[in-house]
């Protein structure tokens, strides 16, 4: 099954074993939501451990949930550091917008140059940025708007730029 990453558990709460959540997703109340099971995962280790959702809140950027089974801020503070992971399969579809997991990895075109992979997203402000690993290895950001992209191609994992001169300096 695949997954896709809420956030990373970055300090306890309390003494009953609430976690602290730096939050990467829009959609916490859904994917937190009581009763549903998540993946908490150690990157380094590949340690794996599937929880329950027992309760939960969201406080800015931050979440900060119960798990069924962990019961105190002992056990609690061992999974600091592990990414909190969703089932793909469960993610509702979205209109005319795209999770970052499925623009992440496609391959970026300026008209029909190939120029890179996109390799992050991020963002300032209202704006999100396309993280592309350039052809001579340069990380370039460009603005996920239609002024800069032409077009996405889901099927294909194709993103196609418009020509911006100086966008990319490797000619």
């Amino acid at each position: 099954m695949n997954y896709v990453t809420l956030g990373k558990i970055i300090n306890v709460r309390g003494l009953k074993g609430e976690v602290k959540i730096l939050t990467s997703t829009d959609f916490s109340k859904l994917r937190y939501k009581v009763g549903n099971e998540l993946i908490l995962e150690n990157e380094d280790t590949h340690d794996v451990v599937t929880v329950t959702v027992a309760h939960h809140v969201q406080v800015a950027s931050f979440d900060f949930v119960i798990f069924n089974e962990i019961k105190d801020v002992d056990t609690a503070n061992k999974y600091r550091g592990y990414y909190v992971q969703y089932p793909v399969d469960k993610l509702q579809k979205l209109d005319d917008q795209l999770y970052y997991y499925e623009v992440i990895g496609m391959k970026v075109y300026e008209g029909n140059e190939y120029r890179g992979k996109v390799v992050d997203l991020t963002s300032a402000g209202k704006t999100t940025f396309l993280v592309v690993n350039s052809l001579l290895n340069q990380r370039i950001q460009i603005p996920f708007i239609s002024a800069f992209v032409k077009s996405v191609n889901t099927t294909d994992k194709i993103v196609i730029l418009n020509k911006w001169e100086g966008l990319f300096d490797e000619d």
